[in-house]
């Protein structure tokens, strides 16, 4: 009897169990081997895919410090459906004689009557933020953005209410913790981190570095495409239906690398029902983004500082005031990598993240000493410092072993043309060499050295160098700079080229202009015997991908430098190894030889070889009534003063050019700065200087007149040659060069914050104007 109900029992637990078995198959068989069928049998209309951006890469120096970084940001997002659900439930549990009917609004160019967002945000959400202090009130602006994003997006993207709300700051992130700890209170309130750029060392190298525009509304170009499996032959890809742009590089290798910044976005993909609103995500479909390129710069941010504060510690006539327009390139003549280049004044890059200041844009454009135009890639008459490329044309057309007699004045085309010596009331030179005119930098020797070699070879070796020819940076940068020759005379008609013109520009000077990038590559040759590369900031990149896996790759570019000249090996238009030999001594006696030496300031142990220059340089002064009214404009001298050097003599190992604005001479202004440049950069070699690395920043622009320069260690400064070059050259054109530094057209574009609305709070979302003025061009 007991055995019979056993069996029983046994029997139905394995009915039961069976039961289960199936059950589960059955569960499994339809919700998961089976899922795609009856996804395919939803009353679905479409499909619709959101684009998700891409975190930027990172910009570093060759040893790997960060120069532009990525940091987590705050951001509120307001999810409209969820507003809206709520209001609909709170609607529901009212009595029926209390119900209201949904707000409409008909607000949009269709004039269909769509549910009043804002006025269900302004009945639920908006007094509950008011309360707790977090209320951010919309603008006519912000209105039309809300209702937009109410009518594409619902409730599956939030609503950027409060973007970039930054860890850092104590108010943002008690802002922040305020919204996480009423979170449940607030209806629709989500809350989530998102990448936004930094710049951490502040004002180092901004004009190269550059910086980036906020992500805006403006569409993704039209290669910008969601991936979809299902595409047939010949069908074009779907566009994104939502989408959040990536930002966008607007000056600097931020710009001119910006496609390689970018990354590959993700995407989510939704299914439609068939009212077309979203019903569900297709999970499996989700594609997570790819980080663009981490760029590893030529610059090395210890010797970019060792520039920076260069400029900013020069002690001048009136204290420890700095220099308040000048520029510091150093590159390594072997290679053409570009280990610094600093500019001043300057401004942070940070105040453009996420959108910069109205006043802050103000007080950067208004400025008259143009902070963000960067000297070292504007152009100037290079003065003496062009006799170099003089004397390489001479070595290319044979007369370089020549000697000329300097008596204070040579003629060409019945017009004198005086040596510096006459201004200063000196004796002349007599008869030089090569190696002493560069020495002595002898105005009448070079004219006359310039007209032998002939025009066309002084053009020749200059568009080597990128005079008047593409420099071939990977900067979109515009560079004015400008080398005359007789083709360029003949379409002005303005008769035939002269010797007189031919002389003038020997000596860089009249129509010559040059940027200091360009000057450090001319002393990167002589110091390289000859050999010219192609300058760079780019060191290589790590790539980034993915595996099949899923897991993120990464592949390292390799670096190679590109000779762009060997003056020595150019078919018949080649220099010669002995005359090269030559205009290295002559840079050499520049600054060691005891007498007369014009750069004796920038004598080291290091063995520092170099060549000073003075250009003659006017600027227009514009004066106003108290109405504002322009009533005159007169026109002040403000001459540059140049110094271009390398070292160590025997093995050079960094060639630099420094430029001082409304400097006396090169010898006494420029050639200190260098020598502390090359002194602590050849010093970080070899042990003997430690350079931390630290923000900085920005230098204050101003229009002092700059007499001497001395450093702290390097005590006062060493009396001055007879040579001194004060006013070695001497503009004969006919008339000045007026200083107007160019403003490159990528600064005049960024995103401004528009100002809030009366009783708005400190923060707001992503609103900006896109009409504001002009960067101006007359400074």
């Amino acid at each position: 009897m007991i055995n019979s109900y056993r069996i029983r029992l046994y029997l139905l637990a394995c009915v039961i169990f069976g039961g289960f078995a199936l059950l589960l198959f059955r569960l499994w068989d339809l919700q998961i081997n089976r899922q795609d069928d009856f996804v395919a049998k939803l009353p679905i209309t479409g499909r619709a895919y959101q684009r998700i951006p891409a975190p930027r890469g990172r910009l570093l120096d060759r040893n790997g410090v960060p120069l532009a970084d990525n940091k987590a940001s705050l951001e509120v997002g307001l999810n409209l459906a969820e507003v809206e659900n709520y209001w609909k439930e709170e609607n529901a549990r009212k009595p029926p004689s209390e119900r209201e009917e949904v707000p409409k609004l008909i607000w949009n160019p269709r004039k269909d009557p769509d549910t009043d967002i804002l006025k269900i945000l302004n009945q639920i959400l908006f007094p509950k933020l008011d309360a707790l202090s977090l209320y951010l009130e919309p603008g006519e602006k912000m209105k039309e953005d809300i209702r937009i994003w109410y009518r594409e997006n619902r409730g599956i993207i939030p609503y950027p209410y409060q973007k970039s709300l930054d860890r850092g700051n104590s108010a943002d992130f008690r802002r922040f913790a305020a919204y996480a700890e009423y979170s449940n209170e607030l209806p629709g309130i989500s809350l989530r981190d998102r990448s936004s750029r930094v710049y951490p060392l502040k004002a180092l190298g901004p004009h190269w570095l550059g910086y980036v525009k906020s992500a805006g509304r403006e569409r993704p170009p039209e290669d910008d495409r969601p991936v979809h499996g299902g595409l047939r032959e010949g069908q074009d890809p779907p566009e994104w239906n939502f989408f959040e742009n990536d930002d966008t590089g607007a000056a600097g290798v931020e710009k001119s690398l910006d496609h390689d910044l970018r990354g590959t976005p993700g995407q989510r993909e939704f299914l439609k029902n068939e009212h077309g609103r979203l019903a569900d995500e297709i999970v499996q479909n989700r594609i997570d983004p790819i980080p663009g390129d981490d760029i590893y710069l030529t610059i090395d941010a210890r010797i970019q500082i060792i520039a920076e504060m260069a400029l900013r510690e020069a002690i001048t006539q009136k204290g420890p005031v700095g220099i308040g327009r000048g520029a510091v390139t150093v590159i390594d003549p072997n290679t053409g990598e570009i280990l610094a280049m600093a500019s001043v004044p300057s401004f942070d890059p940070n105040v453009f993240v996420p959108f910069v200041k109205q006043e802050d844009w103000n007080a950067l454009r208004d400025d008259p000493t143009v902070p963000m135009v960067s000297r070292s890639l504007n152009a100037f008459p290079p003065g003496s410092t062009f006799k170099l490329i003089t004397g390489i044309a001479a070595s290319i057309a044979g007369t370089a072993n020549k000697s000329y007699n300097c008596s204070g004045t040579v003629s060409f085309g019945g017009r004198p043309f005086a040596c510096w010596t006459v201004k200063q009331h000196v004796s002349p030179h007599g008869t030089l060499s090569m190696a002493d005119a560069l020495k002595h930098s002898c105005n009448c020797y070079f004219y006359q050295c310039g007209n032998a070699a002939g025009i066309d070879d002084i053009e020749r070796v200059a568009k080597k160098f990128g005079i008047g020819s593409k420099l071939g940076i990977e900067l979109d940068y515009p560079v004015y700079d400008f080398m005359p020759g007789p083709a360029w005379w003949a379409q002005l008609n303005r008769g035939p080229w002269t010797s007189a013109k031919t002389a003038n520009v020997s000596i860089g000077q009249g129509e010559v202009l040059a940027t200091p990038l360009e000057m450090a590559m001319v002393a990167g040759a002589v110091a390289n015997s000859g050999k010219s590369y192609y300058p760079t900031l780019v060191h290589h990149h790590v790539k980034h991908g993915r595996s099949r896996n899923g897991e993120l790759t990464e592949t390292r570019t390799d670096f190679q430098p590109k000779l762009k000249a060997d003056f020595l090996d150019m078919g018949e238009h080649s220099a010669k190894a002995k005359d090269m030999a030559v205009i290295r001594d002559g840079m050499w006696r520049v600054v060691n030889d005891a007498s007369g030496s014009t750069g004796k300031s920038a004598k080291s142990p290091y063995g520092i070889a170099g060549k000073t220059g003075t250009a003659q340089k006017w600027r227009e002064i514009k004066e106003f009534d108290k109405n504002g009214k322009q009533i005159s404009t007169k026109t002040v001298g403000d001459n540059h003063t140049w110094f271009v050097a390398f070292a160590p003599y025997d093995n050079p190992k960094v060639a630099v050019c420094i430029l001082i604005a409304n400097g006396k001479s090169g010898g006494g202004t420029a050639a200190p700065i260098a020598k502390r440049v090359i002194e602590r950069t050849l010093g970080l070699e070899d042990g003997k200087y430690t350079q931390p690395i630290f923000p900085i920043e920005p230098a204050k622009g101003n229009f002092d007149f700059v007499e001497t320069v001395t450093f702290p260690e390097a005590g006062p400064a060493p009396a001055s040659g007879q040579d001194e070059d004060t006013s070695e050259t001497e503009d004969n054109g006919d008339e000045p060069v007026i200083v107007k530094p160019a403003v490159p057209d990528q600064v005049s574009e960024p995103r401004i914050e528009e100002p809030t609305d009366a009783g708005a709070a400190a923060h707001e979302p992503d609103v900006r104007k896109r009409d504001f003025q002009k960067q101006s061009r007359s400074h």
